[in-house]
């Protein structure tokens, strides 16, 4: 791989990372980012993986720049992740709570309606 083409692509992946943990901080809403997004990232986190893992790591300033930069977005997803899982469970606990209060209103109705 030319390592213009590495660095172009790990400047990429560096933007969508930045950007993801950006919206990942702390009084977020976890329910803005969608399965799609963190598919995605694991889709440039293997790639830039790859890239790495090819050797295309030169003498290149730029290239150890955006290396640099990579490395340090990694350490915040890895800082943020935790939280965001915490998020997700509170977030999926309430929805739990609110469908089985649905569950609980329909049933209600339906009898309500079965004895008028």
């Amino acid at each position: 791989m030319v390592v213009a083409d590495a660095m172009e692509g790990l400047h990429l992946v560096n933007q969508r990372l930045q950007a993801l943990l950006a919206r990942m901080q702390p009084g977020g809403n976890p329910a803005d980012i969608v399965p799609q997004e963190l598919a995605d990232l694991l889709n440039d986190l293997t790639l830039a993986a790859d890239w790495l893992r090819a050797g295309v790591a030169s003498g290149d300033v730029e290239l150890k720049k955006e290396i640099c930069d990579y490395r340090s977005s990694l350490q915040r997803l890895q800082s943020l992740l935790p939280s965001l899982q915490a998020r997700l469970l509170t977030e999926r606990a309430r929805l739990d709570a609110e469908r089985s209060h649905l569950h609980a209103a329909s049933a209600w109705s339906k009898a309500s309606k079965d004895t008028l």
